[in-house]
């Protein structure tokens, strides 16, 4: 790497391979090298320009460090040989504690970190850590005094040992900067800090006296007869950022507080003042005394502070409004400005006589004791620590006495000392023993490992740890054998240069990493070619403008090459094709079949709607509810739902009935002006959604299991409903459908049974419609749909025609799919009141029908009562009233409307498809038309933000077809995952029916089978010779598209179940001399309602212009030199609901004016 300083007092920075360099154009060769341009301010106080530094370096420049070597440091067998393990740990502790840079510049720390082996590092990285803030309790007044002489309170831990004055700022500006929190209560006056001599010489930073929720937060500096102060509100019960600073510049003078993220008040007044000489004073933090303010006005704090303050920094400088943004939640480094700077990140626990103490990390060794201390000072449960971007990593325990600290080393220890006992190339073992044996006796040594192995020792502060000791003889040896170790882990490492995994440990070390690509022939990617240096090695402000990361880009680039170079060989073997160009983008983090369109021109001359689809993979959710299986103990509410069983549970499915249609309307429609335009009917059982046509479906799938298995048994869903009075308010089982295994006792064929009992009289019958051979334990993902046609939809009736169907697809094509209906006549007296599907009735159907699933205990009054499907003595198959059910399921939906065979096809096809035949009326927000009613209800597709259960084992499954439904769960394992991920195959109907595209250009013209001829719309076979008509139309045009509308698309293609709606919306002769198409007016209306946000297309921009840069490189080197890439495309188009038409006028206007005359004269009869 060089670098150097340009004109513009910039350097540029040379990396390889090209991180941050432009993408290669087709056919360029292109550069092997970039340039970052950065200032020299980026690189001002770092260990850049260290040539031991491996930090900066660039991919492929070697290995400087065994911590760039992928070794698991967890075992000793992976990293030492020779050394002893003992003296590793303790070596590494030693080095930690005594040498960590707490208040180091950016460079020192920098240095340190790179100077640690890999051992070491992996040391610090386990090392407990912690951030904090401190509480003052005026109940008990603590306070913190600050010294102000460099070193004088921890000389043995001090970086400054002269005594010198370090707080005074002189005739310099000075600021005070802090998070502050101040209780919601009501607080006297109180002085945050202050440093003074006498009563007026100096400044105080207070709270003044308020009983509200905000308090006035006071700067006051005095200087003899000068006096100047300001003033801001401050928000009580929360933290606050703020600064405030006595601004000297020449023509200023004047107080500047800063709060948030802006300079909230200047003082208008200007006073210039002299030396303050309160060098010999101390800096009281928390507590203070009176200062004069002017003549005769006097400031006296009543109170020592009550609050919290985290991060305080005193400055001998102007605040820096934009560093003091980019570094409110971020801890900094020292610099020759910084005075004073408490993180207050110091452990609780014991510590003895260190409890007391706080760590000033700014260098000047000012570290001080807290007054009247106590344990809970340091306690941060009940307010969360506002520093929430300051990164651990920086703030090790190093206090060697701490719990934590001790235990480690003890762990440590105890797994070295293990290992060194079975070690055979212990350096002390390959010298004859009696060296070790005169040593020991000479030097006075109990043990001849001397006292080094003993667990580390030190009680005091940070850098006090005490390392055991040896005898010449073994130190000299561990010395060597350390060196030995390290160039054995490296030359080892040679071995795994063309070892690549996801997994790091034992593969080849990132530096290698572009030697890998070269060895298969493939140019570097460049990841982050746009980030910044803070981004790509610091891991700040990648998400957001200010954040801290886990991880850096630099980490983030390592990890994706790693994921190339891991599928690397499958992508070269399938150079050329689709699927090369896909598995490229996967390794990218990115779903080519969701955000991409993957575009190879060319096609069938002749088309046809119905094979108009596209294949998809997609990563979707369903509801675990495996925990039925679960050994625990249960009990029941009234309801009869369990306690720790899961069990979900969906609203009433009723609502305001305010559309025209079928089922007509028992009552009348009213309120017209309210419910425009048809009113809402006054009929309390209109309002129940299973009162004419309904359908439930929903997606099964039952893992196998390592041990044991699922209950042979089970119910996918009910239909429920409940009373509400008397004794008669449990559940009441309406339609249960039942999934039966093939190998339970009974020695059944796996099946689907539809269970309905839907009329409260005692002498109703039982419905039950088997669906045979299915098994839906197979570990498919199964579409079950059942749903209840009344023979005459317009009117209620008895009777119904029930139907069962099941089926499951594989990549898009349906697999299985079977249907079965049967006519049932549910009141045998003909009794329509007694159908409680359309019929409310406080003893049955209070508040109309409910989905149920899960394991639940059923209401014996109401069994013995002979209601329903609870009846034991009217319903004799137990198979009815099984509740058990220990699978997976999402997509559930309920529609008040009788789904046809095609639509349900399409929703098996395409789990996200709600699509209907006529979307125009039967999709949701349709109010108006007649036969709105006939449409979705419920539409829970478990691919939720939300995916753990609460604290109290609850989950609320969204619905998102917006009609207010939800389904609520219960009874699952606390805190846990439970929507939980799963992998879809699957097609829809492409938006882009009427486009020329194709992915496979290889077409077999005949076949023998008329299956085949028919399925793919060929000849029979031989054929010579493709017709003129029908020749292929394709070409070598090939690109990935980024629209902004294509997800859009794919959405609004879910509503359709077929494209009938389109094609008749698109060739109606009639619309010949329309201006547009009326019908894809009315459909955007329809689908618009829909969306509930606006889409980012700024995000969606900046995500273009990553991925133009990071993978069009890349794609070109796999594909065909013959194919014409048009590269990676940013499209701005029309969805498919927005078309432009050519519009045909009257044969005349295509005439001139004389001739358009003459003709209309020639019409005229004289």
């Amino acid at each position: 790497m060089s670098f150097k300083l340009s004109p513009s007092k910039k350097v540029l920075v040379q990396k390889q391979p090209k991180l941050f360099g432009p993408k290669l154009t087709r056919g360029s060769a292109g550069e092997t090298s970039s340039v970052i341009e950065v200032t020299a301010e980026d690189l001002a106080n770092t260990n850049f320009a260290s040539t031991s530094s491996f930090r900066y370096d660039p991919p492929g420049t070697g290995l400087k460090s065994t911590q760039q070597v992928p070794v698991d440091y967890s075992r000793f067998e992976n990293h030492t040989f020779f050394n002893s393990a003992e003296v590793n740990v303790n070596v590494a502790f030693d080095t930690i504690i005594n040498g960590f840079p707490f208040d180091g510049t950016q460079k020192e720390v920098e240095e340190f970190l790179d100077d640690l082996s890999g051992f070491e590092k992996y040391v610090l990285d386990s090392f407990p850590k912690n951030k904090g803030y401190l509480f003052f309790k005026r109940a008990n007044p603590s306070f913190i005094a600050v010294n102000d002489f460099a070193g004088s309170t921890y000389p043995s831990i001090s970086k400054e040992k002269t005594g010198n004055n370090v707080l005074d700022p002189g005739l310099n500006s000075f600021s005070l900067e802090m998070q502050l929190f101040v209780p919601d209560e009501s607080n006297d006056c109180s002085v945050i800090a202050q440093k003074l001599a006498g009563t007026n010489h100096g400044f105080t930073l207070a709270i003044s006296e308020s009983a509200s929720s905000v308090c006035d937060l006071v700067f006051m500096v005095t200087s003899g007869s000068h006096f100047l102060s300001s003033s801001i509100e401050l928000q009580k019960g929360r933290f606050n950022h703020v600064g405030v600073s006595l601004n000297r510049a020449p023509g200023r003078h004047q107080i500047e507080f800063y709060s948030g993220s802006s300079l909230v008040s200047r003082t208008v007044k200007a006073t210039e003042f002299g030396r303050f000489n309160f060098s010999t004073s101390p800096f009281l933090i928390g507590s203070g005394s009176t200062q004069d303010t002017a003549v005769s006005r006097v400031f006296t704090p009543i109170t020592t502070l009550s609050g919290a303050i985290d991060e305080l920094r005193f400055r001998h400088e102007n605040i820096n409004l934009d560093k003091f943004v980019d570094f409110a939640t971020k801890g900094i480094f020292t610099d020759d400005n910084l005075a004073l700077y408490f993180k207050f990140n110091e452990p609780t626990g014991s510590l003895g006589n260190l409890n007391n103490i706080v760590l000033d990390s700014s260098g000047n060794s000012l570290h001080s004791r807290i007054s009247n201390y106590t344990a809970d000072l340091r306690s941060t449960g009940s307010i969360a620590v506002p520093m929430t971007n300051e990164k651990l990593s920086f703030n090790p325990v190093l206090f060697p006495s701490f719990a934590s600290v001790v235990s480690l080393n003890s762990d440590l220890l105890t797994s070295a000392s293990l290992y060194d006992r079975v070690n055979p190339n212990l350096i002390t073992r390959l010298v004859p023993p009696h060296y070790l044996q005169e040593g020991q006796v000479s030097q006075g040594f109990a043990e001849e490992e001397g006292t080094i192995v003993d667990p580390y020792g030190g009680s005091g502060p940070p850098g006090t740890g005490e390392l055991g000791s040896s005898q010449l003889l073994s130190a000299f040896l561990y010395t060597w054998a350390k060196f030995f170790d390290e160039q054995k882990i490296m030359t080892d490492h040679m071995s795994n240069l063309l070892h690549v995994d996801y997994d790091d440990d034992g593969t080849v070390a990132d530096q290698f990493l572009p030697f890998l690509f070269n060895f298969y022939g493939v140019e570097t990617p460049s990841i982050f070619p746009d980030a910044s240096i803070d981004q790509f090695f610091n891991a700040e402000n990648i998400q957001t403008a200010i954040s801290t990361s886990g991880y850096s880009l630099d980490y983030v680039q390592n990890q994706i090459w790693r994921r190339i170079l891991v599928n690397i060989q499958d992508i070269i073997k399938s150079k050329g094709t689709i699927h090369a160009v896909k598995s490229l983008i996967r390794t990218l983090g990115i779903n080519p079949d969701t955000t991409l369109r993957i575009r190879e021109y060319g096609g069938k001359t002749k088309r046809n709607l119905a094979d108009a689809r596209v294949s998809k993979t997609e990563v979707s959710a369903l509801l675990d509810m495996s925990g039925t299986l679960a050994p625990v103990s249960v009990t029941f509410d009234g309801q009869g739902i369990p306690s720790s069983k899961p069990f979900v549970q969906s609203n009433f499915l009723t609502a305001s009935r305010i559309e025209p249609g079928k089922p007509n309307i028992g009552g009348t429609f009213v309120d017209k002006a309210q419910y425009p335009p048809h009113g809402i009917s006054n009929s309390r059982s209109d309002g129940l959604l299973t009162s004419g046509s309904w359908s439930i479906e929903g997606t099964f799938k039952f893992e196998n299991l390592l041990t044991g298995s699922h209950p042979v048994t089970q119910s996918l869903f009910r239909l429920n409903t409940t009373g509400s009075t008397g004794t008669t308010n449990g559940h009441r089982i309406i339609a249960n459908i039942v999934a039966i295994s093939g190998n339970d006792d009974s020695n059944l064929s796996s099946s689907v049974k539809f269970y309905v009992r839907a009329s409260s009289a005692a002498t109703a019958q039982t419905l039950e419609l088997p669906l045979t051979g299915v098994n839906i334990f197979d570990g498919n993902k199964w579409s079950i749909s059942a749903g209840r046609v009344p023979p005459d939809t317009a009117n209620r009736n008895p009777s119904g025609s029930y139907f069962l169907r099941a089926g499951y697809q594989a990549f898009g094509e349906l697999g299985v799919s079977q249907t079965t209906q049967s006519f049932f006549l549910e009141d045998p007296a003909g009794n329509e009141a007694n159908i409680i599907w359309s019929n409310r009735s406080n003893n049955h159907n209070s508040e109309g029908a409910f989905i149920t699933a899960g394991s639940q205990s059923l209401n014996t009054t109401l069994a013995a009562a002979n209601e329903y499907l609870n009846s034991t003595s009217r319903v004799s198959n137990e198979e009815a009233r099984v509740t058990t059910f220990s699978g997976k399921v999402g997509q559930i939906r309920f529609w008040s409307k009788n789904l046809e065979t095609r639509e349900w096809k399409e929703h098996t096809r395409n789990f996200k498809s709600i699509g209907v035949e006529d979307p125009d009326t039967n999709f949701n927000f349709v109010t108006i038309l007649s036969g709105s009613f006939e449409k979705i209800r419920l539409d829970v597709s478990t691919d939720q933000p939300v995916t753990n259960s609460s604290a109290l084992g609850a989950i609320t499954l969204t619905d998102f077809s917006q009609g207010g439904f939800e389904i609520a769960g219960s009874g699952f394992e606390a805190s846990r995952r439970v929507i939980k991920p799963e992998t879809f195959y699957y097609s829809h109907l492409s938006p882009r029916f009427d486009e020329a595209e194709t992915n496979n250009k290889v077409r077999v013209r005949g076949f023998q089978s008329l299956e085949n001829v028919e399925e793919f719309n060929t000849e029979f076979a031989p054929s010579y010779e493709i017709r003129a008509s029908e020749i292929p139309n394709d070409d070598t045009r090939f690109s990935i598209d980024i629209s902004v509308v294509n997800a859009l698309n794919e959405d609004i293609i879910n509503i359709f179940a077929t494209l009938d709606e389109i094609d008749n919306a698109l060739g109606d002769p009639e619309l010949l001399y329309s201006p547009d198409y009326p019908k894809l007016a009315e459909l955007r209306a329809v689908y618009f309602n829909r969306l509930t946000r606006r889409m980012n297309l700024s995000t969606f921009f900046e995500f273009f212009k990553w991925f133009d840069s990071v993978a069009g490189t890349f794609i070109e080197q796999i594909l065909p030199r013959k194919t014409n890439f048009l590269g990676v495309n940013y499209v701005v188009e029309s969805h498919m609901l927005e078309r432009s038409k050519v519009q045909y006028l009257n044969s005349e206007i295509y005439l001139g004016e004389n001739l358009r005359r003459s003709g209309k004269n020639n019409l005229i009869d004289p």
